[in-house]
């Protein structure tokens, strides 16, 4: 079971969030919680909560150092991040605080119950939309401060020919399902081939990997 927790300044919106939410899938249940910050990570810890839906709208000031709290209190706890403007900046912000997963406006539910089910298996989730800003971002620092003081890079060679070709159609912008259909290839199987690739490369983060694949010409800029 998947114990899911909606965060949102406004009661209406986020307590019809956690009701789509619950029974989306087998394994959810699902509950809104107030944005009262001790109130808040106190229900997080007693209701036993797997996963926090963090919604962002433009102006909130709460939202980064809470997810920042909770990332840091409830190691086992797997954030997404829901902007509701979704900017460069925010994106930022929501990786460093902590979000294993960002989404943007337009996500849907279905995308929504694949992003839980996504980070909750130890992985990273980021919507298309979310991709695009991250490559925007990201194309013109590719060269990083280890590779400015001369530190040696991930080799390409580290990859299989699969492995490469799942890189290029995530860079590309398909989702882990659309990679899925196009290769034949259960969506667990895409996420572990994912997850494989940055242990190779001994990288962290998909802005990471997005350097990474930029840099080889395996992602186009």
């Amino acid at each position: 079971m998947i114990k899911i927790a909606v965060y949102d300044p406004h009661p209406l919106l986020r307590q019809s969030v956690a009701n789509q939410l619950d029974g989306a899938d087998e394994e959810f249940t699902a509950i809104g919680i107030p944005t009262e910050g001790a109130l808040a990570v106190g229900m997080v810890k007693t209701e036993g909560v797997n996963v926090i839906v963090v919604i962002v709208h433009s102006g909130d000031a709460q939202w980064e150092a809470f997810v920042k709290q909770l990332c840091q209190q409830f190691e086992r706890l797997r954030c997404i991040v829901w902007l509701m403007t979704a900017e460069a900046q925010m994106v930022t912000r929501a990786i460093k605080a902590g979000a294993k997963g960002v989404v943007s406006p337009e996500v849907t539910m279905t995308e929504m119950r694949q992003a839980i089910l996504t980070i909750r298996g130890g992985y990273e989730y980021f919507s298309k939309a979310i991709t695009d800003i991250l490559v925007d971002k990201y194309v013109d620092g590719v060269v990083t401060e280890e590779e400015k003081n001369g530190d040696k890079q991930p080799d390409i060679d580290l990859l299989s020919a699969r492995q490469i070709e799942i890189l290029k159609l995530w860079g590309n912008n398909l989702s882990n399902k659309d990679i899925a259909d196009k290769l034949f290839l259960s969506v667990r199987t895409v996420e572990s081939h994912k997850n494989h690739i940055m242990q190779k490369l001994n990288l962290k983060t998909a802005v990471d990997l997005i350097r990474f694949g930029i840099r080889n010409n395996i992602i186009d800029p």
